[in-house]
Formats: C-alpha cells, sequence, structure tokens
C-alpha cells in the first residue's frame, strides 16, 4: 500500500475499512459515491478527513479526479505527509464521543424490557 500514490475505491460498494486504512497510512482514495449506504462510506471517510474533493459523483468524475490528483505532486506529498494525522485527529474525537456515551449506559446498569 506504501508504494502507491492514490487508491481507487471500489464501486458500487466502497472499499470501507480498506479505504480508511489507506488514508491511514497517507494514501490519498479517490471515490465514487452511490445511492446506497455502502456506497457512500467513501465519501464519509474523505469529508471527515476534510478531503471531500476526492469523492466523485460519476464515473467520469471519479477518472478525471484520479487523473488530476495523479498530476498534482505537490497535493499528493502534502497527502501523504498530513493524512496521517487527519486521520488520527478524527479516530481520536471518535474515541472521545464514544467514552462520553459509554458513562451512562455503565451507571444504568442492564435494564431487563418487559412486553
Amino acid at each position: 500500500m506504501l508504494e502507491a500514490d492514490i487508491a481507487l475505491d471500489p464501486f458500487p460498494f466502497n472499499g470501507g475499512t480498506t479505504s480508511c486504512e489507506a488514508l491511514w497510512v497517507g494514501l490519498p482514495v479517490i471515490s465514487l459515491t452511490t445511492d446506497s449506504f455502502i456506497g457512500r462510506q467513501g465519501l464519509r471517510c474523505l469529508t471527515r478527513t476534510g478531503i471531500a474533493d476526492l469523492a466523485s459523483d460519476s464515473e467520469e468524475h471519479y477518472v478525471a479526479n484520479a487523473l488530476k490528483l495523479a498530476a498534482d505532486r505537490d497535493r499528493l506529498a502534502d497527502l501523504r505527509l498530513n493524512l496521517p494525522a487527519r486521520v488520527s485527529a478524527v479516530c481520536s474525537i471518535t474515541t472521545s464521543i464514544f467514552r462520553n456515551w459509554k458513562a451512562p449506559i455503565v451507571i444504568c446498569g442492564p435494564v431487563i424490557a418487559t412486553v
């Protein structure tokens, strides 16, 4: 993965974990957004890391995005350097949200539902 310059998110079903791992190691991902939940995962990851412009809304735009990024060596170098920190920042926010959400559940303890 570290030898690639760009990862192409598969479609109609996005790569999910694989695409997020690519971003984690500094590999930018070009994604094609579809109408399904799973076809929007790439857009979600790219938006959270501040590079939503790499999400495409058509196959033509997907190819154009890949070609444009491949030609922009400065942006590729910047993304390679800064993406890991962006992903880490997003993950640390998510972790703190989970901790805040978990506390009330632990206090409440198990609840038995009755019908």
